[in-house]
């Protein structure tokens, strides 16, 4: 969550059109939101919460909700800001009055940047 971000920061700071800075900002809130939700869940799957460890050793002292759901609905928000923030710098990066080889360095750049 930190890591995405702080490249959102860095993008908000490069890019200075106001269309993508609102978009920067609603992937960021988004994110924030995940984040939040996920901690929230993560700490209330399991009741009481030792039994999200503890339940190979002993099966009958606590209950746990469905675990794989919860990692799964929390990867799909996260695949589509991954997704967003590979795309987002793109158009504007292959606007600039530049050469291609210089654009494509930037491109790669900021690809490398996203992983």
């Amino acid at each position: 969550m930190f890591a995405k971000l702080a490249a959102l920061f860095l993008y908000h700071q490069v890019f200075e059109v106001t269309s993508y800075r609102r978009v920067i900002i609603g992937i960021g809130v988004i994110i924030v939101l995940q984040g939040v939700v996920a901690f929230i869940l993560a700490f209330s799957i399991c009741r009481p919460f030792r039994y999200f460890w503890t339940q190979a050793v002993d099966v009958n002292d606590g209950t746990c909700g469905d675990v794989m759901l919860f990692y799964k609905s929390y990867s799909i928000p996260s695949i589509v800001t991954d997704v967003a923030m590979l795309v987002l710098p793109f158009p504007l990066l292959l606007k600039l009055q530049m050469p291609l080889s210089e654009k494509i360095g930037l491109i790669l750049t900021f690809l490398a940047a996203s992983l």
